[in-house]
């Protein structure tokens, strides 16, 4: 099983969760988190979102959460950005790269449950050959 290991900008996520093949927009609002939409736009358009555990904290860590392209920014009054994602795959944070200007972390992409039962199942029938 090849693990992927990416670096990303972060956005950390407050009061929800963006899971694969969810396409959907938020309003960002944190200067960090609007760097990071910035840094990722400028880039390849992928960024790491991870769900927020407490959404009364101002800089929060995490630990797992969705690689997503952006797929649009709609600059709102007051410093606000709307952006429609959509969520691409799981990933797990191994480090938080840096945390000044923005968040940007390194994460290792999860395979998805499909092709992890697959491989969980040849390895079954390995096993049950070997005995």
């Amino acid at each position: 099983m090849s693990k992927e290991t990416r670096s990303l900008p972060m956005v950390a996520l407050r009061g929800l969760a963006v899971l694969p093949e969810m396409v959907r927009h938020f309003d960002v609002s944190r200067e960090k988190s609007l760097l990071a939409i910035e840094e990722a736009v400028q880039g390849d358009q992928k960024i790491f979102l991870a769900a927020q555990k407490d959404i009364e904290v101002a800089d929060p860590g995490a630990e797992v959460g969705c690689i997503a392209s952006i797929r649009q920014i709609v600059k709102l009054p007051k410093k606000i950005s709307r952006v429609l994602i959509s969520g691409e795959a799981r990933a797990v944070i191994n480090t938080i790269e840096f945390e000044e200007p923005y968040l940007r972390a390194n994460v290792t992409v999860l395979p998805d449950t499909d092709s992890l039962s697959e491989e969980l199942s040849a390895e079954k029938e390995k096993l049950s050959e070997e005995a």
